[in-house]
């Protein structure tokens, strides 16, 4: 008897062959085999990294399909198939991990169904390390201190220890398998000229241990010395006694002799000054030491070379007065002590002389010049005794007839103390052109009383005097008139203070309010006499005030902002004021014919007339 199978429609099959297992049919046929799988194992094995597929043979007379449970790593081909003999070809992936994994493979047609078991044997892990960001085995750093970075993976979980690695941290310490992680080496400066190298060991749970060389480069020294070399004297003195000493980190020195030394002895980074110190040399020759400055390994040497001879002076610079017979200062013949322990000679520009020229010895040199009445000058003697040779700086200021030397005389007068024919001896042009001739350099120096031509226009002249006790008398003086002197000077130095010292008594209506003034480039500017005043009809200011019948003793003082050279300067009393008005009259300083204004000499100045003074 014939039986048949009642289900789904053979379309809807091909769509829910997936499902087959679940599906229901009746059998209808007689026992007549519609599917058959050969060659295929109830266990299918494979090694962790598998040789070649598996094969089995599908012999169908109805549609077929396989499917795969826990089994993502298996390869079917082909998965699915109708009537007719099919060869299938299983595949599987390598295992990458260190245990095993299994699955079940089921083939299934609406009258058959069959369960197959597939394992897949655990992977054999030996621990590796990919490291990126650098090339070669080796990770190389700077030789500053900082941080450096690049990127590893790990196929095992891992963990971190370091061997000489004391200069050098690592983070992280330890991570997780098949993670890309970013890895980072702080490291310390390198200080010394070698390179340094240390290791990383990344240690696996299978036992491995994978090594990675971390090289930090060479610290590049910088050292340099402004000379590689200086002289001594046998007496210690070192040329040059101080050199430049320049050096990127800390540093170190030493000597090679006892008599040598340097100061500092070490020092930090930068530029340094170093003071070369030799002792006194009494071995009767030359000899030679080195100064070994260090920079972390990098060396340089100093060669100090002390020659037996002997030579030492006393001055190296000497100025001499513009007469040059001796010092600028006191005037004092210019010597300077020689101290040598041989055969010695001088060499001199030819407007200096130096005596003696030569001898052997210690000795006593002095220094002279020929008249300079031209400029400044200045030249070099040369001291040579043996190998060895002294400089004497010599500066020589200039003088000359037509001026007068103020710094170093300190002083002129007018005199106007004496009798009248001592004064006339003097100024003799006084009663006639009212100049006046200080005591001294009475043929360069002068004053002269100027009249303003407002005075002159009031119809009345000037009158000049000399009173029978010698002082300077002038008459009829208005706003503006003024007694200017006139000194030739052969230099004023700066910072110099000028004092303009005189006595004035004012009879008969002479003006009250004067200036006292001084002209050095033109332009007339007041001088300093402790006071001040505006004159009642604001025509000028004031820095005297004389009363009518009055006698005072004024001082005015400048101090020189810059050097003069050879120039003439000027100072004056100057009338201030003319009529002006109080209270609203009218009060006129109309100077009347009975009027002086006296020049005196004054117990406050020791007796003297009218002095001009440099400090």
């Amino acid at each position: 008897m014939k039986k048949t199978i009642q289900c789904l429609a053979a379309g809807a099959l091909l769509v829910l062959l997936p499902g087959l297992l679940a599906t229901s049919c009746i059998r209808e046929d007689n026992n007549a085999v519609r599917l058959q799988v050969k060659d295929l194992p109830e266990t299918v094995t494979f090694a962790a990294v598998p040789a070649a597929p598996e094969a089995f043979t599908i012999d169908a007379k109805e549609i077929w399909v396989i499917r795969k449970k826990g089994l993502d790593w298996i390869s079917v081909d082909p998965g699915s198939g109708g009537s007719g003999t099919y060869p299938i070809h299983l595949s599987s992936d390598v295992n990458e991990w260190e245990f095993p994994r299994e699955g079940e493979l089921i083939i299934a047609s609406p009258s058959f169904t069959k369960t197959v078991k597939v394992v897949q044997e655990a992977a054999v892990i030996i621990g590796a390390v990919d490291f990126s960001g650098f090339e070669g085995e080796t990770f190389r750093i700077p030789s500053m201190e900082g941080s450096y970075s690049f990127e590893m993976t790990a196929n095992l979980e891992w963990t971190v220890s370091l061997r000489d690695l004391p200069w050098a941290t690592f983070s992280p310490t330890e991570g997780v398998r098949k993670t890309p992680t970013a890895v980072t080496v702080s490291a310390q400066a390198n200080e010394v000229t070698e390179p340094r190298t240390g290791y990383i060991d990344f240690t696996m749970p299978d036992g491995t241990v994978v090594t990675l060389a971390v090289e930090q480069e060479a610290f590049d020294a910088e050292l340099s010395l402004s000379v590689n070399s200086v002289t001594a004297s046998a007496s210690g003195t070192v040329e040059p006694e101080t050199v430049i000493l320049f050096s990127n980190a800390e540093w170190t020195s030493s000597s090679d002799a006892d008599w040598l030394s340097v100061e500092p002895a070490s020092g930090e980074a930068g530029e340094t000054p170093v003071k070369i110190i030799a002792g006194s040399n009494a071995t009767a020759k030359d000899r030679e030491g080195k100064v070994v400055f260090d920079n972390h390994g990098r060396k340089m040497e100093l060669t100090v070379t002390q020659y037996w001879e002997r030579l030492d002076l006393s001055a190296e610079t000497v100025a001499l007065n513009p007469q040059g017979t001796g010092s600028a200062a006191d005037g004092e013949p210019c010597q300077v002590d020689l101290q040598a322990s041989g055969p010695w000679t001088v060499s001199a520009p030819d407007w200096i002389t130096v005596s003696p020229a030569s001898g052997d010895g210690d000795a006593v040199l002095t220094v002279r010049a020929t008249q300079n009445d031209i400029d400044d000058r200045q030249g070099e003697i040369t001291v040579t005794c043996g190998r060895l040779t002294g400089v004497i700086t010599v500066s020589q200021e200039y003088g000359s007839p037509d001026f007068i030397d103020l710094v170093k005389e300190q002083e002129l007068v007018w005199p106007t103390k004496d009798t009248k024919a001592a004064v006339e001896a003097y100024s003799p042009e006084w009663v006639s052109k009212g100049i006046g001739r200080p005591s001294t350099h009475a043929d360069l120096a002068y004053c002269q009383w100027v009249a303003c031509e407002a005075s002159l226009a009031m119809g009345f002249n000037l009158l000049y005097v000399i009173a029978s006790n010698g002082n300077l008398v002038s008459r009829n003086n208005w706003t503006d008139d003024a007694l200017v002197f006139h000194i030739p000077v052969l230099s004023l130095p700066a910072g110099k203070t000028v004092r303009f010292l005189f006595n004035m008594q004012g009879l008969g209506g002479q003006p009250a309010y004067w200036a006292a003034e001084i002209n050095l480039d033109g332009t007339w500017v007041m001088m300093d006499t402790g006071a001040t005043y505006q004159s009642p009809n604001l025509q000028a200011p004031a820095n005297l005030f004389l009363s009518v019948t009055g006698s005072l003793p004024f001082e005015a003082r400048y101090v020189v902002p810059e050097t003069i050279k050879k120039k003439e300067i000027q100072l004056r009393i100057r009338v201030a004021d003319g009529t002006f008005a109080i209270n609203g009259t009218t009060i006129s300083t109309v100077a009347g014919k009975s009027s002086s204004l006296r020049f005196q000499a004054n117990s406050n100045y020791g007796g003297q007339g009218m002095t001009v003074r440099v400090e």
